[in-house]
């Protein structure tokens, strides 16, 4: 699918941020995503983005992706709340990233992308939050991801991000420290739709140790799974992907 933006003598690296947001959440917390780049390549490179919104198909955000920065070889930039420079408001969702460059005869990754989610200090000055680095579309069919806590002190967001072009079917399901399931859902996801809820959406009302179970049952295409874990007392965060 990148071949096929890509203009002749081009090299172009796809990126996802699983998880991004410019919107307001629980605890009268309200979440922004910096992101950091870094060109690896010796040419001039071109990073374009675009905002994955849940519930819809994001195949057109992905093919009109906005240009973010062009970068000389070697050098890096910051850009903050990228979601709303994207030009989207009030979301929770992710990020897509392509870098473009004239092309070599060797295969390369040409930019590193780091971010993070945050939240200001409710009781003074600085911010809460977590750090996401981007990635390349998943690979793996089946992945986990241990840490699902719910209780008056956490809580636990449990995401998908489908990175493919093509509609998917993950399932997910949660076990106890015991290995006895908790919870198993199948979600459906459109192209490039990402997708996160909170673990209660699931029926897990207290869990002190979870682990989280992602299984790609398409034939085709591709996923990022991954926890967000909240300390509800002062909404601080980590972030946790699935491997």
């Amino acid at each position: 699918y990148a071949a096929e933006m890509a203009t002749e003598g081009q090299e172009v690296h796809e990126l996802f941020l699983p998880v991004a947001s410019s919107k307001g959440g629980l605890g009268g917390t309200f979440w922004t995503t910096t992101v950091w780049l870094a060109n690896l390549a010796a040419t001039p490179t071109r990073v374009k983005g675009a905002v994955l919104v849940p519930t819809q198909d994001n195949t057109a955000a992905v093919s009109a992706a906005q240009d973010i920065v062009t970068l000389d070889g070697g050098a890096s930039a910051l850009r903050s709340d990228i979601v709303a420079r994207l030009g989207a408001s009030n979301v929770t969702g992710a990020v897509y990233l392509r870098a473009e460059t004239p092309a070599t005869e060797t295969p390369r990754d040409l930019i590193a992308a780091s971010s993070r989610n945050s939240t200001p200090n409710p009781s003074g000055s600085g911010a809460y939050g977590q750090a996401v680095s981007g990635v390349r579309a998943g690979e793996r069919r089946v992945v986990t991801a241990a840490g699902v806590t719910v209780s008056d002190a956490f809580r636990t967001n449990v995401g998908v991000l489908n990175t493919s072009g093509q509609t998917i079917s993950v399932a997910v399901e949660v076990r106890r420290d015991d290995r006895v399931p908790v919870a198993a859902t199948t979600w459906s996801l459109l192209p490039y739709e990402p997708r996160m809820v909170n673990a209660t959406t699931l029926g897990i009302t207290s869990l002190g140790c979870g682990t989280a179970i992602f299984k790609l049952l398409s034939p085709d295409g591709s996923f990022r799974a991954f926890l967000s874990v909240v300390d509800n007392g002062t909404n601080d965060s980590i972030y946790i992907p699935a491997s």
